[in-house]
């Protein structure tokens, strides 16, 4: 079965076009750990076999992570909800109301138990962010009053063949200093680190300066037996390229 290099949806920030280099960099970790998941495209473009190796992804967003374990878990119920959730302006509008009010609760959730997911969530959070980009869901437009236009048409298989990918994966939502602490690190392990550029957090919904944080842990670490790769904006972390 072909697993797609992203997920079914735009996101930004997604590193499809530079997934190889960094697995070049990363080269065949037993361990690897990405804390700032987003659309998991370097995940997915892993090119080796990845049956025996332990592999863990994050992100604060819980919405995000709450989807991605849906995928995971059950993706014939995720597509069957998807594809009753609603898909003109009027409703998407009653939607955006709705999202982010219980994410702290979420994100207890999908910490306190490995096997939680939200299946309406997270039809709800795909439906949103198709309505952000809609090209990229099959939706060519969101009217006033269009009723439901449709998804693309490979998206129960796409869900089927993420879930058979993520099957040894563990789908976290926690920050990101917890993944990278001397206990989780206790073998070598690749790390792949693509926090919010450094001005951006916003879009990400963070308030402070998280890539200053990455880039200072990255220079503590510079001779610890991990493979460690940090993507940043133009010459956000060039201080790092002595090291």
């Amino acid at each position: 079965m072909t697993t797609p290099t992203s997920l079914p949806f735009a996101y930004n920030g997604k590193k499809t076009n530079a997934a190889k280099q960094i697995w070049e960099l990363l080269g065949d970790p037993k361990h690897y750990i990405e804390p700032f998941a987003g659309s998991c495209a370097v995940l997915l473009s892993r090119p080796h076999d990845y049956t025996q190796r332990y592999e863990t992804i994050n992100d604060y967003d819980a919405y995000l992570a709450n989807l991605l374990r849906a995928i995971k878990l059950d993706p014939e119920k995720l597509f069957e909800h998807v594809d009753a959730t609603p898909a003109n302006r009027i409703e998407f509008a009653a939607l955006r109301k709705e999202a982010r009010t219980g994410e702290e609760n979420l994100r207890e959730r999908i910490e306190a138990d490995r096997t939680y997911c939200d299946i309406d969530t997270a039809a709800q959070y795909y439906a949103l962010l198709c309505g952000s980009f809609p090209r990229s869901c099959g939706l060519m437009a969101i009217y006033r009053t269009h009723v439901r236009l449709p998804y693309r048409k490979d998206l129960k298989q796409i869900f089927k063949q993420i879930s058979q990918r993520f099957r040894y994966v563990c789908i976290q939502a926690t920050s990101w200093e917890t993944l990278v602490t001397p206990a989780q690190l206790e073998y070598p392990t690749g790390i792949y680190l693509d926090p919010p550029y450094d001005k951006t957090e916003s879009i990400y919904r963070k308030n402070n300066r998280v890539s200053t944080d990455v880039e200072a842990w990255c220079l503590e670490h510079t001779d610890s037996p991990h493979r460690i790769v940090l993507s940043g904006y133009d010459t956000e972390h060039d201080q790092l390229l002595n090291h």
